[in-house]
């Protein structure tokens, strides 16, 4: 622990950085121990019920009050899109200013998640607002069946981009971890969406659900899922 102390803020970007560039998966899970400890364990129990909780009660609130299912008004999607941007952005904005012009530092870093939440609650109500909006106006119908499809393959494409970006970044895969600007990152996201959107309604053509959706329903029912479309 004393050694851990000792360490300047350097060294320690340096051990981390090395720690992710192992070649073998194990020694990277070896190497990610202490934070993967810290966030199972102490962050896991005393923050994220109370953040999951939340938002989850919100979701469930929106979906009893039909706002879920783009019977509002276009008049009520909009007034929800301009409110929640115009907040959330401004908070948002207010945060990466200040954590930009700091150049990263841990402590404004950490005054600036002060209003994290605030700033992505809004922001989330700007998206549900745009969304339901795009979905009544009936335009571009087939990037809204491509939607529909992630959104019901859900499970599987969060557990298969963490699998694709642990491959991509790890030392065990391409090990681009620490090698790319912060917005060629923006050209990962992109490419991972671009192959959900096309991948996931081909997938549903043939497949009632998605791999670990099928898994999920078997285990839960205990009695394996019919899997293929019948034609």
């Amino acid at each position: 622990m004393e050694q851990t102390k000792n360490k300047t803020y350097p060294e320690e970007i340096a051990e981390n950085v090395e720690g992710r560039l192992q070649s073998n998966y194990f020694d990277v899970m070896m190497a990610k121990v202490e934070d993967n400890q810290f966030m199972q364990t102490w962050f896991m129990y005393r923050m994220w019920p109370w953040d999951i909780l939340s938002f989850m009660l919100i979701g469930m609130a929106f979906f009893k009050l039909r706002i879920f299912h783009a019977e509002k008004s276009n008049k009520f999607y909009l007034l929800m899109m301009l409110v929640g941007y115009v907040v959330g952005l401004t908070v948002n904005y207010y945060e990466t200013r200040m954590v930009v012009d700091s150049q990263f530092d841990a402590v404004t870093m950490a005054k600036a998640n002060q209003t994290y939440d605030l700033g992505r609650l809004f922001t989330t109500l700007g998206h549900v607002g745009l969304i339901m909006l795009f979905v009544k106006s009936g335009i571009l119908g087939f990037l809204q069946k491509s939607l529909a499809a992630v959104g019901k393959t859900t499970l599987s494409n969060y557990l298969l981009t963490a699998i694709g970006t642990s491959i991509l970044f790890y030392g065990f895969g391409f090990g681009l971890y620490n090698q790319l600007e912060r917005f060629e990152l923006y050209y990962v996201v992109a490419g991972f969406w671009i192959f959900q959107l096309i991948a996931s309604p081909i997938w549903l053509k043939y497949f009632k659900y998605g791999p670990f959706e099928w898994l999920w329903r078997s285990l839960t029912y205990q009695k394996w899922q019919d899997l293929k479309v019948k034609k």
